[in-house]
């Protein structure tokens, strides 16, 4: 045998195999023919034989494991394919047993998220003398197309006007002529279909739940099961766990695996994730079972599947938040800072924020005080209280105490306790106030009084002693 004719073989066994064929299968139908034109008799050579109208394209062809998703239409798929049939209505072509004068020009296929096909160009063809070849020009040559996008057609007896190397394969017929009395010709419209008939895993439940406990482990079991078995290949798909609100070592065990059905088995097969109890009270969590990578088996309705926590402790109460009051001597110069407290009744299980701001009272902001506002805030299992400071103006005029407020307003995960509003009292140190305006003197207190009362009584005391005689 020729060198060129041993590597054809070698290009075709290792573009369609010769084992087991994997039970991924993609079945092709094309519409009616949309115009049939056949040989005039007689036909002394090649393929003599009539297209018959209201025939199509049929065939199909496998893979060892599906396509992949949003596959590209000029990406070649032919080295994936382990085997194909496709008919005209009239004659067949099969990689099955392999021929030395069979010819691929290619498989080129699309595919949508889902791995179905919705684009395909697919030519195959056969040199009509059954040899291997090479050819000479006007060699008589069969082809079939299964295309879902422009006309497809077939010929039998067309007259090859030229060859090429076509995936390592040489004389491959790339340009085609035709003749009226020998050659049948059909054409197609655009509208292909292709059906993906293989194994599909399915999910028990897409979503289930189980309350976590307050220690210890639980299982969480998720169930997969094909609908129905590989007849001559094992199946097999890849699973792992995808964290969502629940996280992985604390809230349940991160796991990933391989699940595998062995050829004429479909019995369901079990995913078991562990859970982790608590005593924390929360919202309810989540995560998901992902599947992938499937080996003779395609992608179901759904590979994804969510499990949810249950919290089964009691909510946290929500705590509320109380300002104390403030004390500070004012000094004769400068400024001091004064000093609030804000605390909360109970350990917060989330944020907690509020705002607070100064409001006058017989205090002067600017001279007294200057304003301010600004936020305060906790987080989860912060339970220390938080200060906050004012500053207080010294002066050296003697007046009586003062005071502000503070107020706690804009509460978020948190309510109001005793007192929301505290009270800034500025202590006077610069001696006893002035008199009141408009010269009124200060009331005699009782004590006043005595001491004027016994001043008048020494005084007549000592004007008599002076009257009398020696």
């Amino acid at each position: 045998m020729k060198r060129w004719m041993l590597a054809a073989h070698a290009a075709l066994a290792l573009a369609f195999g010769s084992g087991a064929h994997a039970d991924v299968t993609y079945y092709f139908t094309s519409p009616l023919y949309q115009t049939v034109t056949n040989y005039t008799p007689p036909c002394s050579t090649g393929t003599c034989t009539n297209l018959q109208t209201g025939a199509g394209i049929n065939g199909w062809f496998r893979t060892a494991s599906p396509l992949p998703p949003n596959h590209l239409l000029s990406d070649d798929i032919t080295p994936l394919v382990t085997s194909w049939s496709f008919s005209n209505g009239s004659i067949g072509m099969s990689s099955q047993p392999a021929r030395a004068d069979i010819r691929v020009h290619g498989f080129k296929a699309a595919t949508d998220a889902q791995g179905n096909i919705v684009q395909s160009i697919i030519t195959v063809s056969r040199w009509a003398d059954g040899a291997a070849g090479p050819h000479a020009t006007d060699a008589l040559v069969d082809t079939i197309s299964a295309n879902t996008h422009g006309s497809g057609s077939t010929m039998l007896n067309a007259l090859c006007k030229g060859t090429a190397t076509v995936g390592g394969v040489g004389d491959t017929c790339i340009l085609f002529g035709t003749h009226a009395n020998i050659t049948s010709q059909a054409t197609y419209p655009a509208g292909g279909t292709w059906t993906l008939d293989a194994p599909r895993p399915a999910f028990s439940a897409a979503a289930l739940s189980a309350t976590e406990g307050f220690a210890g482990t639980k299982v969480l079991v998720f169930t997969v099961t094909p609908d129905k078995p590989s007849a001559t290949v094992p199946m097999s798909l890849d699973w792992r766990t995808v964290a969502g609100t629940a996280s992985a070592g604390s809230d349940y065990t991160a796991g990933n695996g391989t699940l595998t059905w062995p050829p004429g088995n479909r019995d369901p097969q079990r995913i078991e994730i562990t859970l982790h109890g608590d005593t924390t009270p929360e919202a309810d969590e989540s995560f998901s079972i992902e599947l992938s990578h499937f080996i003779g088996m395609a992608p179901g309705a759904t590979s994804l599947a969510t499990g949810t926590i249950l919290n089964d402790d009691a909510p946290a109460p929500t705590p509320t938040v109380t300002l104390g009051n403030a004390t500070l001597t004012e000094g004769h110069a400068g400024t001091s800072l004064m000093t609030f407290t804000a605390a909360l009744s109970s350990t917060p299980t989330a944020v907690v924020t509020m705002q607070w701001g100064t409001a006058n009272g017989t205090a002067a902001a600017g001279s007294d005080y200057t304003a301010a506002t600004g936020m305060l805030q906790w987080d989860a299992g912060d339970d220390l209280a938080k200060t906050f400071t004012v500053t207080i103006h010294g002066d050296t005029a003697s007046e009586a105490d003062e005071t502000f407020t503070v107020a706690l307003s804009n509460l978020a995960g948190a309510t109001a306790g005793a007192s929301t509003t505290g009270t800034g009292t500025i202590t006077n140190d610069d001696g006893t106030p002035p008199p009141a305006p408009g010269g009124v003197q200060p009331v005699p207190t009782l004590s006043e009084w005595a001491l004027i009362t016994l001043s008048a009584a020494l005084a007549l005391a000592a004007a008599l002693l002076r009257r009398r005689p020696d």
